[in-house]
C-alpha cells in the first residue's frame, strides 16, 4: 500500500517536472532578452535632439545681398508712396533719397549742408563693416534736432555679417509719424531676426536654470 502511494507521488511529481519545466526553460530567454533591452536603452533624458541643441543658434542669412537688396526695395516704395518726387538712387550696399532739400548752414556745425524744407525728406543709408563706432554710439539710434530738421541717426548690427547699416534721415516737423514707423521697421529688419533668436536663447537659458 505504501509502496504504490510513493509511486504516485512519484509519478505526479514527473509529469509536473515535464510540463513545466520546458515551459519555464522557454520563457526564460525572452525574459533575459527583454532585461537586456531595458539595460541598453538610455534614459529619455539624456536624449539630446539635433533640434533642439541648435534652436538657439543665430538664424543664417542664406544670401545677404538678397535680404538687402529685399529692404532697398521695400524703402523705396515707401518713399515712392509719401514722397512720389522724391530722387532715388541705388547701388549694392547703398541708398540716397532726397526731395525738397537746400544747401544752408548748420545749426550746430556751421557747416553748409543739404537739408530738408518743409514737405522734404533727406536720407543716407549704407552698410559699413563692423559695429557702429561713431558718435552717440550708445544711444542710437539718435534723433536730434538741427535748427529747422532733425536728424535721426540708425545703426543696426548683424553679427552674423560683422556688418552695420549705417543710416542719416533728415526730416522737417511735418514728417509723417506713419512714414517714420514703417522706415524705422524696415532699416530694424537688418538684424530682426538675430536678435530675435538671441532673446528666444536667453529666456530659454534661463528657464533651464
Amino acid at each position: 500500500m505504501i509502496n504504490l502511494k510513493v509511486r504516485s507521488v512519484l509519478t505526479s511529481a514527473s509529469f509536473l517536472l515535464t510540463v513545466f519545466v520546458p515551459l519555464y526553460l522557454i520563457s526564460l530567454p525572452a525574459a533575459t532578452a527583454h532585461q537586456n533591452e531595458l539595460k541598453g536603452t538610455p534614459a529619455a533624458a539624456a536624449t539630446v535632439s539635433p533640434v533642439a541643441a541648435t534652436s538657439g543658434a543665430s538664424p543664417t542669412i542664406t544670401d545677404p545681398t538678397a535680404h538687402l537688396t529685399a529692404i532697398f526695395k521695400e524703402i523705396k516704395e515707401l518713399v515712392k508712396e509719401k514722397y512720389p518726387k522724391a530722387k532715388i538712387t541705388t547701388t549694392a550696399n547703398s541708398m540716397h533719397f532726397d526731395e525738397k532739400c537746400k544747401s544752408e548752414e548748420s545749426f550746430y556745425s556751421g557747416h553748409i549742408a543739404l537739408a530738408p524744407q518743409t514737405g522734404g525728406i533727406l536720407c543716407d543709408i549704407s552698410v559699413k563693416d563692423g559695429p557702429y563706432e561713431g558718435k552717440d554710439k550708445e544711444r542710437l539710434p539718435s534723433e536730434v534736432e538741427d535748427g529747422f530738421h532733425c536728424d535721426l541717426v540708425m545703426a543696426p548690427y548683424s553679427k552674423q555679417e560683422n556688418k552695420h547699416l549705417l543710416v542719416s534721415l533728415a526730416f522737417p516737423p511735418d514728417l509723417s509719424t506713419d512714414f517714420k514707423t514703417r522706415f524705422e521697421t524696415l532699416i530694424n529688419s537688418y538684424n530682426a531676426d538675430e536678435l530675435a533668436a538671441e532673446e528666444k536663447a536667453a529666456a530659454a537659458s534661463k528657464s533651464a536654470q
